[in-house]
């Protein structure tokens, strides 16, 4: 059976699962939708929120590559509080002991800042704030059936 090394991390209620990503671990878990399901269940597996991979980025000094999967096994953007975990798992194992981190998600690139390991303050993508942005309907409230009181 193959083992991989990997951290049990917990920020602010939610709880991870960190393991850096190298080749080996790459040839060994090969992070399908299932293998992510499986590890992530509290009953068979190990259990966690999300599954958090990080790497350096090739080309890149200072900055990590940060693969976020949900407990379902579907990848996601952004987490704040794993992006604090990655933070404080990169640099108690010595891969980045600067103050300031950089993480690419996909598409976005977000900093991770702290003092000494801790205090962390991460800085997200805001996505947009219109209605048009989250796909909701712009119509605040509707007055439904007969009277006066409208519904919201």
């Amino acid at each position: 059976m193959n083992k991989i090394k990997f951290s049990k991390m917990h920020s602010l209620g939610n709880d991870f699962i960190v393991i850096y990503e190298t080749q080996t671990v790459s040839e060994i878990f090969n992070f399908k939708e299932s293998q992510i399901r499986r590890m992530a269940d509290r009953k068979k597996g190990i259990g966690a929120d999300q599954i958090l991979l990080v790497k350096k980025l090739d080309n890149s000094e200072e900055k990590f590559q940060y693969k976020i999967f949900n407990a379902d096994g579907g990848e996601v953007e952004q987490c704040g509080n794993g992006a604090r975990c990655v933070k404080k798992f990169l640099f108690d194992k010595g891969f980045w002991t600067n103050n300031n981190l950089i993480l690419v998600a996909r598409e976005n690139e977000f900093s991770v800042q702290s003092k000494n390991n801790e205090d962390f303050i991460v800085s997200l993508k805001v996505h947009g704030t219109q209605p048009d942005d989250v796909g909701l309907d712009s119509t605040i409230s509707k007055k439904i059936g007969k009277g006066e009181t409208p519904f919201l």
